[in-house]
């Protein structure tokens, strides 16, 4: 029995075990440790030596601790049964009785306390000493601690124990079984401590606990595995909570509101069919199967958990691959950087499809490793079939997966040498059978598209097989667009991976100088996806079509980083904690947003009825609104139908509103950034055309409300300004900053004109951007830009504008983009606008407190101005200044700014403006078509600029012409076979009698040919 300060109640312990043995016993001995008690529990020890000669006393100078005193004990008892307890009297010893009947048929015999008697702490710290040990060492018994253990003298006799504080019973038990010995827990009765007082949750224990445990895991070979599984624990278990913990409820993505609706449907197979096509079959089943489950309440919550528990496995998947290709170290690695890419782990706390694809993708991938390891031919085909189907059920999630099974080839490049050993036949009937059950998610997914179809759930005419196949493969090559290999670079540094991409650049060409070729050829094909599926898909999020890139980038950056040892070591940290930096205060805003539709919540109480509201597909299902809600998207109606049933409105009387997040583009968000390509990572103040060029050409536009969410705005339309718009906007300033102002020139006023925030700050960009934390990035930004748009918004018919951002007047910098195909000037033709972009420079400002006065002032004021609102206590205070605005005019429009059906950009210092649109010989249909002009009465000649070559069939000849709204005014068409293609002039002529509205410019290419345009000249005779 050990000893610490049990001066009341060590000599009953000695009495009550004497009396015990005596009458079971004649050869027995007890054993009592002192462990440096300071009171006088020696002393009340020696003198139980009167009535119990068979008493030994063992005093250690020094308390050395719990376990050194046990072990003590044990090392020295004689006996063939070994019995410890404390002495604190918790236990009856009487219950020994009970552990001798086992003790035969077992080496140990350890008792578990059935009912602790001890408070909440105590067992709390039971609870997590237990699953430390679990963890650590492997041993899972009911109560490690319980000092009440009887063991066989064999049992123990040639361990050697090193701890000596709370860490003895873990390394006995652990070393006990570790020899393979049997070991019986028993339950003992546990009774209160009526003397003394304990020490174990004393926290100077507790540490010492730790620091011995941790010492005995470290030095225990054969805890290696333990090691592993403890640490790989640990991160898993970190992975999930970072997502679960994090997720977000806001329908924030252009389809979240379509995916919520479908994760409550009753019908398993209608939420798998209903929407849109593709309509990602399998995400949903996940999504709509945990809300059945009860899970969360929310819809939302529940969408984004399917995203949560599919990508963080994923990511186990991914890093189960990596160790097999390139050991632990890379995969620990490469893991960390993937996890933290801000995508991935966007894409993992909303409603996103990506997850399901990515978790399928990659168990696919990882059984393709695992065929190539493995030498039995029956398991070979086996894995080959699996990987196969899980490739298909990836499809299911998103058909974009069929871009990324380029990764298998990379694989079968790293692992050629043992793909080597294969037989040529097993190779092919491997590929046969791949290629096979890969492709039974065509047959899954037309079958679904068929009976969606049928049941009305979509309406795109797929309603047979070959029909449904031809969806699948080619649905989307209507859609392509081209981007430049420094574009293709952009859409990388939109997901902020900046440092990580030089970095796998840098180690690509360390690949090349050390002569690997086959490996640089399989990290080259591993990367090649982002540049087929960008150009092959429209992909309103390039950065979902280069996600597969990720993955070889961090690969990359990690071998590059083992290279470097120290310095790569250094590298690494600085790359890991910039996207830490990145991701964590986005990740930290998604959790915390509401849903866009919160934001409308006050507007739809006080919103009149039979009224019209547009929007973005973000907030489209907006059911509570009493009116009709005009979805403006990809999925939606076009930017005409917006401008007609908001004119119809107005015209019966009702009110029309619209979204600025319709303005932004349907498209808002894309990791922290805008969606529409069009401006992620643009700061050009003329590279934020709109779509709803009617709305701001042909109506006013004024504020109504705002919310702080997605900066949203609500604009009220109407043809005739309102006269309270300036009390309207004192009583928004109130809640949100507004700058808003006219814009004219030559006393008309200008509309469609591109009006930009720009932040004088350095690297100060809108804090949805996950790059504003990415160094190369903000580096990029002050070498070519110096500051970074905020917001912006466009001129109505009469010049007005209204941006709600919160921005300190002195910081505050106006710039206007002249988009030329829309930006107009007054109502008539003048000739179009000369593409610029517009500094706005006040000289000077007017700081006016009363209403009435800005009022007569703005009414006075002829030439445009601006006036920036703030907030002052319950007082809003109006800076007005006034400025000069010059639009100039010309007569030749470039192809550049002409809207196109297809065709690519060209830059050369050759054409006007630097730029060409061409198209190559395959291409047939407009290869530029604009810019929707009105024109007065007049006699007017359109120059066109072309270069035509290879015009094979007079029959099929490329075609120039001018149409307006009325038809046709003069077409030419252009046959020549002989044509080298260079440019040339040519000219149609034409005379308009009365005015005609919605003239356009067209350039029709030939089949068989290719055209190029360099621009086109409209001159008014």
């Amino acid at each position: 029995m050990p000893a610490f300060n049990e001066q009341e109640s060590i000599a009953l312990a000695i009495e009550k075990a004497s009396s015990y043995l005596k009458k079971r016993y004649k050869n027995y001995e007890i054993i009592i440790v002192n462990d440096g008690s300071s009171d006088k529990t020696l002393d009340n020890a020696r003198n139980c030596q009167k009535f119990e000669k068979n008493l030994k006393i063992i005093d250690h100078e020094k308390n050395l601790g719990y376990g050194a005193a046990v072990w003590k004990g044990l090392s020295l008892a004689q006996g063939e049964l070994i019995f410890f307890t404390d002495s604190d009297l918790q236990f009856d010893i009487n219950q020994l009785d009970e552990f001798i009947k086992f003790i035969d048929k077992n080496d140990a015999v350890i008792g578990y306390r059935k009912n602790r008697a001890e408070g909440t702490r105590r067992h709390l710290n039971a609870l997590g000493w237990r699953i430390i040990c679990f963890l650590l060492l492997g041993i899972k018994f009911k109560d490690i601690d319980c000092a009440f253990k009887l063991f066989k003298k064999q049992t123990i006799s040639d361990l050697e124990i090193i701890s000596q504080g709370a860490a003895f019973s873990a390394e006995l038990l652990f070393k006990i079984k570790k020899k393979g010995c049997r070991i019986l827990q028993k339950p003992v009765c546990h009774f209160k401590r009526t003397a003394g007082r304990p020490t174990g949750a004393n926290f100077s224990v507790i540490l010492k606990g730790f620091k011995e445990i941790y010492r005995f895991y470290k030095t225990e070979e054969c805890l290696v595995k333990s090691r592993s599984v403890v640490i790989f624990s640990l991160a898993i278990l970190s992975l999930f909570l970072s997502r679960i913990l994090l997720l977000s409820s806001s329908a924030d993505f252009f389809d979240s509101n379509q995916y919520i609706a479908r994760t409550t449907e009753s019908d398993f197979l209608k939420a798998l069919t209903n929407g849109h096509a593709p309509f990602h079959p399998l995400y949903l089943f996940f999504s709509n199967l945990i809300y059945r489950l009860q899970i969360f309440s929310s819809p939302a919550l529940s969408a984004s958990l399917a995203s949560a528990l599919l990508g963080c496995s994923s990511i186990i998947l991914f890093f189960a691959i990596l160790r097999r290709l390139f050991g632990s170290t890379v995969a620990w690695m490469s893991s960390i950087i993937y996890a933290i890419f801000p995508y991935v782990y966007i894409s993992q706390i909303t409603i996103l499809v990506d997850a399901t694809m990515h978790f399928f993708f990659y168990l696919s991938l990882y059984f393709f490793v695992l065929f190539c390891e493995s030498e039995k031919k029956l398991k070979q085909y086996l894995l080959i079939i699996f990987s196969g189907l899980a490739l298909s059920l990836a499809a299911l999630a998103h058909t974009q997966v069929a871009f990324w099974s380029v990764a298998f080839f990379a694989v079968a490049l790293i692992k050629l040498p043992v793909l080597r050993k294969k037989t040529l036949r097993g190779i092919v009937l491997s590929v046969i059978l791949f290629v096979f059950f890969a492709l039974t998610s065509i047959a899954m997914y037309s079958l679904l598209l068929i009976y969606s179809e049928s049941k009305g759930y979509i309406a795109m005419g797929i309603n047979s097989f070959s029909a449904a196949v031809e969806f699948l493969l080619f649905g989307n090559v209507g859609d392509r667009s081209s981007i430049s290999f420094v574009e293709y670079l952009k859409r990388f540094s939109t997901v902020s991976i900046s440092l990580p991409l030089i970095l796998s650049f840098a180690s690509l060409l360390l690949i090349v100088f050390k002569k690997h070729y086959r490996q640089f050829v399989a990290f080259a094909i591993w990367l090649l996806p982002p540049l087929l599926t960008s150009s092959y898909i429209y992909e309103n999020l390039h950065g979902r079509a280069m996600m597969m890139s990720l993955a070889p980038i961090a690969v990359l950056s990690s071998l590059l980083c083992l290279k470097l040892k120290r310095l790569g070591l250094f590298v690494y940290v600085v790359v890991v904690l910039q996207l830490i930096l990145i991701v964590v205060p986005q990740v930290y805003a998604y959790h915390n947003l509401p849903s866009p539709n919160e934001s409308l919540s006050e507007f739809q109480k006080k919103s009149d009825p039979g009224g019209v509201f547009s929007s973005s597909n973000v907030t489209r299902t907006w059911s509570s609104y009493d009116g009709e809600f005009i979805n403006f998207g990809d999925v939606g109606v076009g930017a005409g139908e917006v401008y007609k049933k908001s004119r119809d409105a107005i015209s019966r009387g009702a009110s029309a509103y619209l979204s600025s997040d319709a303005i932004y583009h349907p498209f808002w968000r894309f990791d922290g950034q805008y969606f529409d390509i069009r401006s992620s990572g643009a700061n050009g103040a003329s590279d934020h055309p709109t779509l709803l060029f009617e709305v701001f050409t042909k109506m006013n536009v004024s504020i109504d409300r705002t919310s702080s969410i997605f900066k949203q705005a609500i604009y009220k339309l109407s043809f005739e300004r309102s006269k309270g718009v300036v009390d309207d906007i004192a009583e928004i300033s109130k809640t949100k900053n507004i700058t808003f102002g006219r814009i004219v020139s030559d006393n008309l006023p200008v509309s469609n004109l591109a009006v930009n925030i720009y932040s004088n700050q350095l690297c100060r960009v809108v804090k949805e951007d996950a790059s504003r934390l990415d160094l190369l990035k903000c580096f990029l930004r002050s070498l070519k830009y110096g500051k970074s748009v905020l917001n912006w918004t466009f001129t109505d018919k009469d010049g007005w504008f209204y941006i709600a951002e919160d921005e300190d007047p002195e910081e505050l910098e106006l710039v206007l983009g002249i988009n030329q195909s829309e930006t107009r000037i007054g109502n008539n033709y003048q000739g179009f606008v000369q593409k610029d972009e517009i500094i706005v420079k006040a000289e000077k400002f007017e700081q006016i407190d009363d209403i009435e006065i800005l009022k007569n002032k703005i009414e006075q004021q002829k030439e445009s101005f601006y006036i920036v609102t703030k907030n002052i206590g319950l007082k809003t205070v109006f800076y007005y200044y006034p400025i000069k605005v010059d639009v100039k005019l010309t007569n030749k429009i470039e192809a550049e700014n002409l809207s196109s059906q297809m065709g690519s950009i060209s830059e050369s210092g050759s054409f006007s403006a630097g730029k060409q649109r061409f198209c190559n010989e395959n291409a047939l249909g407009y290869l530029v078509s604009g810019p929707y002009l009105n024109l007065g009465e007049g006699r007017y000649t359109a120059n066109f600029r072309l270069a035509i070559k290879n015009i094979k069939d007079e029959n099929n000849p490329a075609i120039i012409d001018v149409v307006g709204a009325s038809g046709g005014l003069a077409r030419a068409e252009l046959k020549s076979k002989t044509n080298n293609g260079s440019y040339q002039d040519f000219k149609l002529e034409f005379e308009l009698l009365d005015p005609v509205s919605q003239v356009e410019l067209r350039v029709k290419s030939a089949g068989g040919a290719e055209l190029a345009v360099d621009y086109i000249e409209l001159i008014r005779n």
